[in-house]
Protein backbone atom coordinates (compact mmCIF):
# COMPACT_ATOMS: atom_id res chain seq x y z
CA UNK A 1 0.00 0.00 0.00
CA UNK A 2 2.75 2.72 0.86
CA UNK A 3 4.63 1.84 -2.69
CA UNK A 4 1.56 2.75 -4.47
CA UNK A 5 0.41 5.53 -2.46
CA UNK A 6 4.12 7.07 -3.55
CA UNK A 7 3.32 5.82 -6.97
CA UNK A 8 0.43 7.75 -7.26
CA UNK A 9 2.02 10.73 -5.70
CA UNK A 10 4.64 9.91 -8.15
CA UNK A 11 2.29 10.36 -10.98
CA UNK A 12 0.29 13.28 -10.01
CA UNK A 13 3.31 15.08 -9.36
CA UNK A 14 4.81 14.10 -13.16
CA UNK A 15 1.93 15.02 -15.06
CA UNK A 16 0.67 18.56 -12.37
CA UNK A 17 3.05 21.31 -13.59
CA UNK A 18 1.77 23.80 -10.84
CA UNK A 19 2.30 23.01 -7.21
CA UNK A 20 -0.15 24.73 -5.48
CA UNK A 21 -2.83 22.41 -8.48
CA UNK A 22 -0.45 19.72 -7.75
CA UNK A 23 -1.50 20.03 -3.75
CA UNK A 24 -4.89 20.15 -5.02
CA UNK A 25 -5.44 17.35 -7.44
CA UNK A 26 -3.50 14.99 -4.55
CA UNK A 27 -5.85 15.84 -1.72
CA UNK A 28 -8.80 15.21 -3.62
CA UNK A 29 -7.32 11.69 -5.15
CA UNK A 30 -6.17 10.66 -1.76
CA UNK A 31 -9.48 11.96 0.07
CA UNK A 32 -11.62 9.85 -2.65
CA UNK A 33 -9.40 6.65 -2.46
CA UNK A 34 -9.42 6.50 1.09
CA UNK A 35 -13.44 7.11 1.10
CA UNK A 36 -14.53 4.86 -1.28
CA UNK A 37 -12.29 1.97 0.11
CA UNK A 38 -14.23 1.20 2.72
CA UNK A 39 -12.13 1.51 5.78
CA UNK A 40 -13.62 4.99 6.60
CA UNK A 41 -17.23 4.62 5.19
CA UNK A 42 -19.33 0.79 5.11
CA UNK A 43 -22.09 2.48 3.20
CA UNK A 44 -20.84 3.87 -0.31
CA UNK A 45 -23.86 4.72 -2.52
CA UNK A 46 -24.42 2.72 -5.62
CA UNK A 47 -23.41 5.51 -7.88
CA UNK A 48 -19.78 5.67 -6.58
CA UNK A 49 -19.64 1.79 -5.97
CA UNK A 50 -17.40 1.14 -8.61
CA UNK A 51 -14.72 3.34 -7.23
CA UNK A 52 -13.83 1.19 -4.22
CA UNK A 53 -12.21 -1.37 -7.30
CA UNK A 54 -9.31 1.46 -8.08
CA UNK A 55 -9.18 1.78 -4.53
CA UNK A 56 -5.66 0.58 -3.09
CA UNK A 57 -7.10 0.73 0.38
CA UNK A 58 -9.97 -1.29 -0.65
CA UNK A 59 -7.43 -4.01 -1.58
CA UNK A 60 -5.16 -3.63 1.23
CA UNK A 61 -7.83 -3.50 3.39
CA UNK A 62 -9.06 -6.65 2.05
CA UNK A 63 -6.04 -8.30 1.98
CA UNK A 64 -5.13 -7.10 5.59
CA UNK A 65 -8.76 -8.99 6.77
CA UNK A 66 -7.15 -12.70 5.21
CA UNK A 67 -4.01 -12.47 6.50
CA UNK A 68 -5.48 -11.55 10.32
CA UNK A 69 -8.46 -13.10 10.15
CA UNK A 70 -8.47 -16.59 8.19
CA UNK A 71 -8.97 -19.53 9.84
CA UNK A 72 -10.03 -17.88 13.35
CA UNK A 73 -12.86 -18.87 15.45
CA UNK A 74 -15.36 -15.89 16.55
CA UNK A 75 -16.99 -16.57 19.85
CA UNK A 76 -20.58 -17.98 20.55
CA UNK A 77 -22.19 -14.54 20.54
CA UNK A 78 -20.63 -13.44 16.83
CA UNK A 79 -22.16 -16.96 16.09
CA UNK A 80 -25.48 -16.68 17.32
CA UNK A 81 -25.04 -20.16 18.79
CA UNK A 82 -23.76 -22.04 21.81
CA UNK A 83 -20.53 -22.52 20.25
CA UNK A 84 -17.34 -21.21 18.99
CA UNK A 85 -17.28 -21.01 14.66
CA UNK A 86 -15.10 -19.79 11.96
CA UNK A 87 -15.31 -15.99 11.69
CA UNK A 88 -15.86 -16.84 7.99
CA UNK A 89 -19.43 -17.98 9.00
CA UNK A 90 -20.43 -15.20 10.45
CA UNK A 91 -21.66 -11.77 9.43
CA UNK A 92 -18.64 -9.40 10.50
CA UNK A 93 -16.91 -8.91 7.56
CA UNK A 94 -17.62 -8.01 3.67
CA UNK A 95 -14.91 -10.17 2.80
CA UNK A 96 -14.46 -14.12 3.20
CA UNK A 97 -11.77 -14.31 4.92
CA UNK A 98 -11.07 -18.15 4.25
CA UNK A 99 -10.53 -17.33 0.64
CA UNK A 100 -6.82 -16.86 -0.86
CA UNK A 101 -5.17 -13.87 -0.97
CA UNK A 102 -4.03 -14.40 -4.57
CA UNK A 103 -6.41 -11.66 -6.06
CA UNK A 104 -5.45 -9.25 -3.82
CA UNK A 105 -2.04 -9.47 -3.96
CA UNK A 106 -2.29 -9.45 -8.04
CA UNK A 107 -4.36 -6.66 -8.19
CA UNK A 108 -2.02 -4.41 -5.67
CA UNK A 109 1.00 -5.70 -8.37
CA UNK A 110 -0.71 -4.57 -11.05
CA UNK A 111 -1.20 -1.10 -9.79
CA UNK A 112 1.96 -0.29 -8.85
CA UNK A 113 3.35 -1.98 -11.86
CA UNK A 114 0.48 0.52 -13.96
CA UNK A 115 1.22 3.90 -11.60
CA UNK A 116 5.36 3.21 -12.24
CA UNK A 117 4.99 2.66 -15.89
CA UNK A 118 2.27 6.21 -16.37
CA UNK A 119 4.50 8.02 -14.40
CA UNK A 120 8.05 6.64 -16.17
CA UNK A 121 5.68 7.82 -19.53
CA UNK A 122 4.56 10.38 -18.50
CA UNK A 123 7.99 12.17 -17.36
CA UNK A 124 9.56 10.67 -20.40
CA UNK A 125 7.03 12.73 -22.34
CA UNK A 126 7.30 15.81 -20.73
CA UNK A 127 11.20 15.53 -21.36
CA UNK A 128 11.11 15.25 -24.97
CA UNK A 129 8.69 18.31 -24.54
CA UNK A 130 11.27 20.16 -23.24
CA UNK A 131 14.19 19.22 -25.86
CA UNK A 132 12.31 20.44 -28.52
CA UNK A 133 11.16 23.79 -27.02
CA UNK A 134 14.93 24.34 -26.42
Amino acid sequence: NVLIAQSTGLLIGATVQNVKNCLTVATITMLTIMLVGGFYVKQIPVWIGWMKYISFIYWGWNLLLKIEFSGRYADAAACKSTEPCLISSTDQFVVDVDEPVTNEVCVLIAMLIFLRLATYFALNYKTRFKQKSA
